[in-house]
């Protein structure tokens, strides 16, 4: 992921290629989106209708997993929000690149994930701040509400119930049948932190979790843990203190770092699909307290080349 992070910093290095890769980012997520929905409506219960899956679980789109899912769409949803707020467009530009992010956030809630959910709202706020500062808060709180409508009609009128009754299943725990994750979830972090305890200087190693963690677990399964469904207290227990510094200090340098580049482009197409990449990367981080999309490869390398970017110096140099 560094070797990406640094190939990304020297490939997309001016406005220019900043768009086309923002560009290329959102309609891949509305193509994909497009095919996920699409599969949602008419699922077989096949990957792409064609491929069995081999352990199970909740297909949408090419995941096994809906949390892993949203994960991508986390990243790639804000960014066409991103390339709508460039001062640049057209009224039509801007709606065509609104309809696009609009698929792509449906589809995030169509697929269930509740934790994709959370990281899409936190998003939105992030945009919505971001957009209050430039065009004026009244326009952006309209465009939010506009947006949320939009989006609610949308997954009310593609809904088969499936999803809808996911959420309601969340203020009734004790009364639903809840997934192997969700009901243990918080034991699962209970272990976790007792991991963290034994080996909390340097951490167990990393990808050791799975390893230790059936001695430290508090709950009785016949399931194979292999993460704790919390990237950030994973992190914690495999690498320890030492490693909970070194990722403290990469995520204050990352984050000045964005903060001064959104600043000095305030007001530019470099700064709106900016803004764009520093809400994906927000989101994706509050979903990884309920996920484990970092140790999935397309949505860490996604990260990967979006934190690189976003946190390149020079933006307000071009």
């Amino acid at each position: 992921y560094a070797a990406l992070a640094l190939v990304a910093v020297e490939c997309f290095d001016t406005p220019r290629r900043l768009k086309r890769l923002a560009e290329s980012m959102a309609f891949a997520g509305f193509l994909i989106a497009l095919m996920a929905i699409a599969q949602y409506l008419t699922s077989n219960g096949k990957i792409y209708w064609l491929v069995e899956p081999t352990h199970g679980g909740w297909i949408f789109g090419p995941y096994v997993n809906r949390n892993h899912y949203a994960g991508l769409m986390e990243l790639w949803t804000p960014l066409a929000i991103g390339l709508a707020l460039r001062p640049e467009n057209t009224l039509a530009r801007r709606w065509f690149w609104c309809a696009m992010a609009l698929v792509m956030g449906s589809s995030v809630l169509l697929s269930g994930s509740r934790g994709g959910t959370l990281a899409l709202l936190a998003e939105i706020a992030v945009l919505t701040l971001g957009a209050s500062a430039v065009h004026g808060g009244r326009k952006a709180l309209a465009g939010v509400g506009i947006a949320l409508m939009l989006i609610g009609s949308t997954v009310w009128w593609l809904d088969q119930g499936q999803a809808l009754e996911r959420f309601k299943a969340s203020f009734r725990p004790n009364t639903t049948l809840q997934e192997e994750a969700t009901a243990h979830r918080f034991g699962a972090w209970k272990g976790t932190w007792t991991l963290f305890q034994q080996h909390w200087a340097v951490g167990s190693g990393l990808e050791t979790f799975e390893n230790l963690f059936p001695a430290a677990r508090p709950f009785a399964t016949d399931k194979i843990w292999t993460h704790a469904h919390n990237d950030w207290l994973q992190f914690l227990a495999e690498t320890g203190a030492v490693g909970a510094a070194l990722g403290l200090w990469i995520l204050f340098a990352g984050g000045r770092q964005a903060w001064r580049n959104l600043k000095e482009t305030s007001g530019t197409a470099t700064g709106a699909i900016l803004m764009g990449m520093i809400a994906g990367c927000v989101g994706l981080m509050i979903h990884g307290w309920l996920d484990f999309n970092f140790h999935v490869p397309a949505n860490a390398a996604n990260f990967a080349v979006l934190a690189a970017v976003l946190t390149r110096r020079g933006w307000d140099e071009i």
